[in-house]
């Protein structure tokens, strides 16, 4: 009796609904889960792809650092240690500050990848010459006769002082490099 009731259940809303709906919804039901699968391996495969193109680009520029870098620190290594030697000899006096603000700001012109040559002394004294840009190289230095007052000057095509930048005051001996 129960199947009874139940077989003409389903034959009342079976027979209710079109053969064209009964067909075509399995089939749709069948498309978009095979889209939904797609979808989603194709966005799986997307995000392994773009890992691995990562991980390939990092390793490439972890490569050309490691290659770049040691040609990049050579010149400035060589620069500290032609210049400790320089001072070791007697060749730099470390008391002629027009001396060696000169003599820093020609290192900067003939090294153009240099930004910055100078000397920190324990006397508080600090002299050096920086590369702003291609155009402008700047000699900075401070000594007993400034009041350790750090005064930055714009110099011209021959190294000389032509125009007054700003000043601070400033001890070397206890910035991180001096104490290092």
């Amino acid at each position: 009796m129960i199947f009874e009731i139940k077989d003409r259940l389903v034959n009342k809303l079976l027979g209710k609904i079109p053969l064209r709906i009964v067909l075509i919804i399995p089939f749709v039901l069948t498309i978009f889960a095979t889209v939904v699968i797609v979808g989603y391996l194709s966005l799986k495969n997307g995000q392994e792809a773009v890992k691995e193109v990562a991980g390939q680009f990092l390793n490439e520029v972890t490569a050309r650092v490691e290659r770049t870098l040691p040609s990049y620190l050579y010149i400035p290594n060589k620069i500290n240690q032609a210049n400790a030697l320089s001072i070791e000899t007697g060749q730099l006096d470390l008391n002629n500050i027009p001396f060696l603000e000169n003599y820093f700001w020609k290192q900067v012109n003939i090294f153009d990848t240099i930004a910055f040559i100078g000397v920190g002394l324990e006397n508080k004294d600090n002299i050096g010459a920086e590369r702003f840009n291609k155009d402008l190289i700047t000699i900075r230095s401070s000594s007993k006769a400034s009041n350790y007052i750090f005064s930055t000057f714009e110099t011209n095509k021959k190294g000389e002082k032509v125009k007054f930048l700003h000043s601070i005051p400033f001890n070397p001996r206890k910035r991180p490099w001096y104490i290092a």
